[in-house]
Parts: C-alpha cells; structure tokens; sequence
C-alpha cells in the first residue's frame, strides 16, 4: 500500500465549496429580502412575529450549512488516500530502494502542496471574513428591522385600543339605534291609535254639530218659552212675596205659640222617691227597691231615669228607664243592685238621675250596706 494527497480532488471541492458558500449568500440576501418585504407588508403584530421567527430559523440552518461546508472543506485537506499497488516481483535490495525513492515527492513538488494548502487556507479565511462582514451587515439589519418592528408593536397596540375604544362606541351606538327602533315604533303605534281616536273625535264631532243645530233650534224654542215664562214668574214672584210676608207672620205667631208652650211645661213639676232608700245586702246577692215619680203639677212629659256608682264591686240596672207620669197615675220603676263575691263589706251608694223633656232633674241617693250572712242558731 502507498499513501498520497489528491490534489485534483482537492481542486475539485474547492470549487463546490465555493458555489455552496456563493449559493448560501443569495440565499440570505433574498430571505433578508423576503423578510423586510413580510414585515412592511404585516396588517397585524402576529403576522410580523411570524415573519421575524421565519427570519431567525432560516439564518440559523444557513449557518448550519456554513459550518458543515467549512467542516467538510476543511477534512478534504486533510484526507489522504490509499492508493493499492500490486506486489512487485522480487527484486534486488538496490533496485526496491531506487524505486521507493523514485516514488517520493521532491522537495519542488512538496513546496507546490504546501502553497497550495496555504493558498486554500486563505481563501478559506478569506470567505469566512466575507460571511462574518455579511452575517454582522445582516445582524445590523435585523436589528433595524426589530426597531421598526417594536414601533410597529407600539403601533398596534395604539390601533387596538383605538378599535377597542370605536367598537365600545359602535356597541353603545347599537343599543341606542335599537332604543330608538323600539321608542320609532312605540311612536308609531302611539300615533296609529292617536289617528284612530282623532277619526272617531271627528266622527263623534260630526254628531255633536248635528245635536248642536237641534239643540239651537231647541234653544230658540225653550227661549220664546223662557220668555213666556218670565212674564209668567214676575207674575208669580209678586205672589211669592206676599206669600213670604204671610209665611213671616206665621213664624213669629209660632213662635210665640212655643214660647206660650214652653212656658206651660216649664210649670210640670214631679216628686222622684226610692221606697226602701236604704238596702242590706250581702257579697255574691242582689237588693232591690222601688221608685217612684209622682206628678205634682203642670202638664205631664216624658221623665228618663238614668243611675250612677263608682265602686266597681257592685252594677246595678232600672227598668222601665222612662215614661210619663201623670195626675192619674205615677211612674214607676223597678232597681236592682247585684253584689259581687268579692266585695268589701262596707256601704256603696247608687244616684238615681231624672230628667224631664224640658231639662227638669232631679236625684236620688239610696244606700246598698253590704255585711256577712247571720248564722242561724243551733237547736239543741
């Protein structure tokens, strides 16, 4: 086996690698493109985000890219090869050692690897210098872009709370443009049964015009009448007055018949008696008496006789509790004091009350001893 470098393989993907990278350049230069294109052309924040992450994963695979090329370039320097050789027939020792120095690289042709290695070296350092100036160009670019992006942000969010603020109006505008439908149709209906009423005042104003001409004619009729009839009542009105006058004299000539009537029953005069006026009674018992109004002179009238007490211990009823007593025969009424179980013994006093139809009275004390039951005494 014999080792050696390739060089025309070498050559060979050098030029790949160069494409690649050439290739990996446009790309980021249309993606920074398609990007600012995207973000100018975003009608919401979600939509410049998206565009913005877009741009972010696509420059992170193109630098994966770089690194792999750059990785690859890099082993295919250092790759070496196995070329196969078909073993040799035995020779002499000298003869092998010529061949095998034959078959080493001279000094000139290693000189040329070398500077060939150098040279891919810094066109290697060369383009990485390139995709470093280009990816900082870009970085400063997206840096902008982010900027115009925030205002972008700020922007919408003043938009939003702008279109939060005309669909709060635009909410309340609705609900007043359906008040006012319902207060439209509420009037509607208002001046539909408005016209209907207004239809049948005129109806019914129709017919009070025709009562109101008969009624005129009616009028006219009933004022000959009026007039017919005033002559009449001056007529009558002079008769009323002499009517007036005589009734005049009848009120006093009554009136002095009252006073003359009054004076006669002013004159009525009677006796009020209790027979006994003094009663013995005993707790849980009754007593009664007699009484008595006697006419004494004048003309007879209605007497009302009324009682009073203040002890509550005893009640006490009359009857009959009016009547008229006469010359011929006397009132007379019957009272009854009912004690209770529990009353004091002691003396309770009842007031019999007359009075007259013309206001004369007259009172009666009668006197209730209420004492313990008297025990029989025992037989023996």
């Amino acid at each position: 086996m014999v080792m050696g470098y390739e060089k025309n393989a070498a050559k060979g993907d050098k030029s790949s690698y160069d494409k690649k990278i050439t290739e990996l350049n446009r790309r980021i230069e249309q993606v920074r493109r398609e990007t600012v294109t995207d973000i100018m052309n975003a009608k919401t924040y979600e939509e410049a985000v998206k565009a913005k992450e877009k741009l972010r994963q696509t420059l992170d695979e193109i630098c994966e890219e770089i690194k792999n090329a750059r990785k690859e370039y890099k082993g295919i320097l250092l790759k070496v090869r196995t070329v196969p050789v078909e073993k040799a027939e035995e020779k002499p020792l000298a003869r092998r050692k010529l061949l095998r120095k034959a078959e080493l690289p001279t000094p000139s042709r290693q000189l040329l690897y070398t500077v060939g290695l150098l040279g891919i070296l810094l066109a290697s350092v060369g383009v990485n210098a390139y995709q470093a100036f280009t990816i900082a160009s870009f970085q400063r670019e997206l840096t902008d872009k982010e900027t115009i992006i925030s205002e972008l942000v700020t922007l919408t969010e003043k938009q939003n709370h702008t279109i939060d603020v005309l669909s709060r109006n635009l909410t309340e505008a609705s609900d007043r443009i359906i008040e006012l439908e319902e207060e439209l149709t509420d009037a509607y209906s208002t001046i539909s049964s408005l016209e209907k009423e207004l239809s049948e005042a005129q109806a019914l104003t129709s017919n009070l015009v025709d009562k109101l001409k008969v009624a005129n004619e009616t009028i006219s009729t009933l004022k000959a009448k009026l007039d017919e009839l005033y002559s009449t009542n001056i007529v009558l009105k002079r008769e009323l007055n002499k009517t007036y006058e005589e009734i005049n004299l009848l009120k006093e000539r009554i009136s002095e018949l009252n006073k003359t009537i009054e004076s006669l029953y002013s004159t009525f005069n009677y006796n009020l008696t209790a027979k006994p006026n003094k009663l013995i009674a005993y707790p849980n018992s009754s007593a009664s008496t007699t009484i008595t109004v006697e006419w004494l002179g004048g003309p007879s009238q209605p007497v009302n006789l009324t009682l009073e007490w203040e002890d509550g211990n005893i009640t006490a009823e009359i009857a009959p509790t009016s009547g008229v007593p006469t010359p011929e025969q006397p009132l007379t009424a019957g009272l009854t004091v009912y004690i209770k179980p529990q009353a004091s013994l002691k003396t309770y006093y009842i007031t019999i009350v007359a009075i007259s139809q013309y206001g004369l009275e007259k009172t009666e004390v009668i006197s209730i001893v209420v004492q313990e039951h008297e025990i029989p005494p025992v037989v023996g």
